[in-house]
């Protein structure tokens, strides 16, 4: 099994509308939900966040955030994408293509000659190590 096997198979044992809901953001009449982004300022009464299958996706011009149950932990329990995958299986009870799940021990920055992040090492337990970096402000 490989990792994308592994989060294939932790988005569909999770109901994302269930998870919107126990993480404080009520589905509207509209059948919309709030936002997670913290950096969305919520405007207008209708919600702007739909659901299709296990993707959410904010349609505030303003915001645009989307992602799955992963990035819906990562933006509310303040997370970065490995940690959260890692809690997301932990919750689910879905284990890793190593057979448990990983936590994040050790993280290891990457700079250019100014300072500016490239990318990020992360050492997991069990051993092991995986890269990240920063898309549309969300580490991957």
């Amino acid at each position: 099994m490989t990792v994308t096997d592994d989060r294939d198979a932790l988005l569909a044992a999770i109901d994302l509308a269930d998870m919107f809901e126990a993480k404080g953001f009520p589905k509207a009449r509209n059948g919309m939900y709030p936002c997670p982004n913290p950096n969305h300022a919520q405007t207008g009464a209708t919600p702007p966040v739909n659901i299709d299958g296990h993707v959410w996706h904010c349609h505030n011009p303003t915001c645009d955030a989307s992602g799955t149950a992963i990035d819906l932990l990562a933006y509310t329990d303040r997370l970065d994408v490995a940690e959260a995958f890692a809690e997301l299986s932990r919750r689910a009870g879905t284990p890793t293509s190593n057979g448990s799940s990983s936590r994040v021990t050790d993280v290891y920055p990457y700079t250019d000659e100014h300072g500016e992040p490239l990318f990020e090492v992360v050492r997991l337990d069990p051993k092991g190590f995986r890269q990240r970096h920063t898309v549309n402000g969300a580490l991957v």
